[in-house]
């Protein structure tokens, strides 16, 4: 929009004097996701764990798993004779609780290198006070304290918990990630999974469905509109299939393709084994030629984020927007970055029976950071969107 001030007269003791015929031309921009963007920090795998040495953090957050890169970042900060946390927040599934026991005791050991308070949490029903208390207890309202929370172990629903909590504080984040070697099912396992059924079960990564959940940190309110489900799939095509039933099973039953979105990992591997992985993962979700398919790099949150908003401007004034979150880990921050923004949409999740942890990944293949840095800052930046600004014919801000 463009607002002009033409010449004007006025009088000055009894005089008309004519201004300087000067033109002022002012234009409104309303600022979106991809103007902001690129200032949101980015994931890096360089140098990753050079920049701890001689450093001390107040946190540092991480959840037992039963892959082997659950020990794997805290066995490299262990090896950094400098680094040290005052103190280290343990976190406990309540699935697969002897599996996970087979890493808890190198994983305290290591970590009993680098702080001397380890602190443990059980999640259930009421984790969420609890450990929200324990952070805003270290928290300093003047002075942020230094963060460090490992990805690597957490499932969707936690990892979005505690997104909501740390980017409500002052906090200087940093956030680790390891990436595992070889991810199941590969292309030989789906295709026995296809040819002899009796396999399907063997090879699977998860079994049965839980229960579904609507994030109770993400829940969107009150809902006005027809559901639509944007959904980041797993290899697992009944928990999808769950969520969506739950949230309005006429989807599924009508084949509605118009309230149905898909948002396919892109691995971070070479081709052909990349385009591979996003076939098996489309034949068993169902996924169909007409579908809404978008496809998204399993690492890149920033993409994520960009994404969803895309889809968001386009069909939030007709439906409510629901997000199946069964992606990635990253995809899962982007989830939760961008329910943060628009806090109409509702998150869902899926909760397996059990896990099997001989069909999840094995072996470590590389280390990302991403840098937040001042979590406020950071979630100020987000909240930048939508704000209108203006511009005068310098093309500056004012």
């Amino acid at each position: 929009m463009i607002l002009n001030q033409f010449a004007t007269l006025n009088s000055i003791n009894g005089k008309n004097l004519l201004l300087t015929n000067q033109i002022y031309s002012m234009e409104f921009h309303k600022i979106t996701i991809a103007d902001v963007i690129g200032n949101l920090a980015d994931i890096s795998n360089e140098n990753v764990f050079e920049r701890f040495q001689n450093s001390e953090y107040d946190l540092f957050i991480q959840a037992i798993g039963f892959e082997a890169r659950t020990i794997a970042i805290a066995e490299r900060l262990a090896g950094i004779k400098t680094f040290k946390t005052k103190e280290a927040l343990l976190i406990k599934y309540k699935t697969n609780i002897e599996d996970n026991l087979f890493y808890e005791q190198n994983l305290r050991l290591y970590i009993n290198s680098f702080t001397k308070k380890i602190s443990t949490f059980t999640i259930d029903d009421e984790f969420n006070g609890p450990i929200r208390q324990k952070i805003l207890s270290a928290v300093n309202s003047e002075i942020p304290i230094k963060v460090i929370i490992d990805f690597s172990s957490l499932s969707s629903r936690l990892l979005t918990s505690l997104c909501r909590i740390l980017f409500q504080c002052n906090i200087d984040l940093t956030i680790l990630y390891v990436e595992g070697n070889v991810y199941h099912p590969t292309e030989e396992e789906f295709e026995r999974m296809i040819n002899k059924k009796e396999e399907v079960l063997r090879l699977s990564q998860t079994y049965g469905v839980e229960n579904v959940i609507i994030s109770p940190d993400y829940n969107g309110g009150t809902k006005e509109n027809q559901d639509l489900v944007i959904c980041f799939p797993s290899f697992k095509a009944e928990r999808t299939e769950a969520i969506i039933t739950k949230i309005d099973d006429f989807i599924l039953k009508q084949k509605d393709k118009e309230r149905l979105i898909w948002v396919i990992g892109d691995p971070h591997m070479d081709e052909p084994q990349k385009s591979r992985r996003r076939e098996i993962q489309t034949k068993i979700n169902n996924i169909e030629v007409g579908d809404k398919i978008y496809t998204v790099d399993t690492l890149d949150y920033k993409k994520t984020l960009s994404v969803l908003e895309h889809i968001y401007k386009d069909v939030y004034e007709k439906f409510h927007v629901n997000i199946s979150d069964l992606g990635s880990k990253m995809q899962s921050l982007g989830i939760a970055l961008f329910a943060t923004l628009r806090r109409d949409v509702s998150v869902y999740y899926s909760e397996p029976t059990k896990y099997n942890p001989s069909h999840y990944s094995e072996g470590i293949k590389d280390f990302w950071i991403i840098e937040i840095g001042s979590t406020i800052n950071y979630i100020n930046e987000l909240f930048k969107v939508d704000i209108i600004e203006e511009n005068n014919n310098n093309g500056k801000t004012r």
